[in-house]
């Protein structure tokens, strides 16, 4: 039987993720709340496997929210001259003329994050070679946003499927050779 913290957590995200497009109009970082939904699963998950949120998933939960964030600066950058004029929020908006310094400063921070998870956890070299990977496609997407040419901010957008993959590897790998 699922717990209620389950039932709970996964109705506050279905409210989150339904009500995204109005925060639009009210927050000054909206990525935010996408991120907040969209990682919500993650202490679901804590709860129904250890009956509990523990500190790696906070860390997670934290890490999910900032890529969140970083990886919609990128989208957002390619819509902020249509958002200013229709006064829409968004952290391109927020963030002006360092948006792509802070989206990349943003994952970094996301990397770190991973770090700290694979010390504490001993994780194997595999893992820290995914994080090496992954740093590498954020300075190819900071290169990318830079000039905050549309589609090529849609690309860095795109780009962040390989940045989430390769950490997902690395955690899987770790998981396989552990094992």
């Amino acid at each position: 039987m699922l717990d209620f913290k389950i039932i709970f957590y996964a109705i506050f995200s279905f409210l989150l993720i339904v009500s995204y497009p109005l925060m639009k109009r009210f927050f000054k970082v909206p990525q935010l709340i996408l991120g907040i939904a969209f990682g919500s699963s993650i202490p679901m998950v804590f709860i129904l496997e250890k009956g509990e949120i523990t500190y790696e998933c906070i860390l997670l939960y934290l890490a999910t929210i900032l890529w969140a964030v970083a990886y919609d600066t990128y989208y957002a950058m390619a819509d902020k001259k249509d958002d200013l004029k229709i006064g829409v929020k968004s952290s391109a908006v927020f963030f002006g003329d360092q948006d792509y310094i802070y989206a990349f400063y943003i994952q970094l921070i996301v990397i770190a994050i991973f770090l700290i998870i694979g010390i504490t956890n001993s994780f194997n070299t595999v893992f820290y070679l995914s994080l090496f990977v992954s740093l590498l496609f954020i300075l190819y997407q900071r290169g990318l946003a830079k000039h905050r040419i549309p589609f090529q901010c849609i690309s860095a957008f795109e780009n962040n499927n390989l940045f989430g993959l390769t950490i997902t590897f690395g955690l899987i790998f770790n998981y396989i050779f552990i094992s």
